[in-house]
């Protein structure tokens, strides 16, 4: 099974809740996209009360996105809102654009929020905080808004980035919808300018985003596995139809149908059996995942940016009629390391981990023009 960390649930569908908050009420709106190739499209769009959280459609991912009374949206070099973070023993969600604006709400009040929806808690894959969202359209240059307004904010831009903001009288919804579709752009068409809470502040999305993806990958090889049966019978029902007879092959297709019935019902019995061998094995433990996720990506130094991590990889590439074979105890990590010194500390550290057998080191190459090198590891389970 492969995880790429940058990889994002690609052609899945994707859900951005708005979450506003006002003195006396929380108001909803939810979109429904679909990424298909470069474009992005708005399934349905809904709004209203809480009645609507019951309407959200089940299994996929879910980005919230949250507005109104509790957020706060400023200059991320004002000395009264660096006062904010550094006189609170709060810890703030935000999302933070060239580090010039910020937009943050005190993480308490989310989780409140979502003790009371406790039934969308595993699905929620990120979370933004309020307009500052708005400079992804500006990045991408999207012809998105009609004007440069987010709910009670004008923003000012120039060069395709946001230089100013002032609060105005516009409605609370003014660009709603726009805006919950930046945010959807923010996660398939990722900025280099936007940056949101660490998996320090709030580790929730993180954890629920690696298990959409290791689901997405078991079913991508269950597919696979049931294509190359597919192709198989058919490459056997053509070949038996080019040398048989017409009356051969009509008497020969009913003894061809009733042998696959009975070796489609035997694959199935044999897929049930192999899969519970998985199960037994731990392969489909998502938990056990993002439990060695966790613990390699905890202790990696900020001079490391790891590309790859492949749990129980393919020993060879699949092909038609070929059984499938996964390396059960062993896991590959690539990335680039700027700093060898730190590299060597966060391997060792990697060995003391009680579940490491070994550690091995395949490739560790400087990039000069890069000035960093590339490397990847095998680690080997107990």
């Amino acid at each position: 099974m492969k995880f790429d960390v940058k990889n994002i649930i690609t052609g899945e569908r994707l859900i951005v809740l708005h979450v506003f908050f006002t003195s006396n009420s929380t108001k909803y709106r939810f979109l429904v996209l679909d990424k298909k190739k470069e474009n992005i499209e708005v399934v349905s769009d809904v709004l209203g009360g809480e009645e609507i959280l019951n309407k959200i459609p089940k299994n996929y991912p879910i980005i919230l996105h949250i507005n109104g009374r509790g957020v706060l949206n400023k200059k991320f070099d004002d000395n009264a809102t660096q006062a904010i973070f550094r006189n609170s023993d709060e810890i703030f969600l935000s999302t933070t654009y060239k580090e010039k604006f910020i937009s943050f709400i005190r993480k308490s009040v989310i989780l409140e929020w979502l003790e009371a929806h406790s039934s969308l808690e595993k699905r929620i894959i990120a979370c933004h905080v309020g307009v500052f969202i708005f400079g992804i359209v500006l990045e991408h240059k999207i012809e998105l808004f009609s004007n440069k307004k987010a709910f009670q904010y004008e923003i000012t831009a120039e060069n395709e980035e946001i230089i100013s903001f002032n609060k105005s009288d516009f409605s609370d919804a003014e660009n709603e919808k726009e805006l919950l579709f930046s945010s959807g752009v923010q996660y398939f068409f990722p900025s280099k300018f936007l940056e949101f809470s660490s998996k320090d502040e709030w580790d929730l999305p993180f954890k629920n985003k690696e298990e959409f993806v290791g689901k997405k990958q078991i079913e991508q090889i269950l597919k696979i596995g049931i294509l190359v049966i597919l192709l198989c019978i058919l490459a056997d029902k053509i070949a038996y139809n080019h040398y048989g007879t017409k009356h051969q092959i009509l008497q020969s297709e009913m003894a061809f149908l009733q042998k696959k019935e009975s070796q489609l019902k035997t694959l199935e019995q044999t897929i049930q059996r192999k899969k519970n061998m998985l199960k037994e094995a731990g392969f489909l433990n998502y938990n056990m995942l993002s439990f060695y996720y966790d613990q390699i990506i905890q202790l990696l130094p900020k001079t490391i940016k790891l590309t790859n991590i492949d749990v129980f990889p393919l020993e060879k590439k699949i092909k038609p009629s070929k059984k499938i074979l996964i390396k059960g105890n062993e896991i590959s990590v690539e990335g680039w390391a700027s700093d060898e010194a730190l590299f060597d500390i966060w391997v060792q550290k990697i060995r003391l981990l009680e579940w490491n057998k070994t550690v091995e080191i395949i490739q560790y190459s400087w990039n000069s023009k890069k000035q960093k090198a590339k490397f990847k590891i095998n680690i080997k389970l107990q």
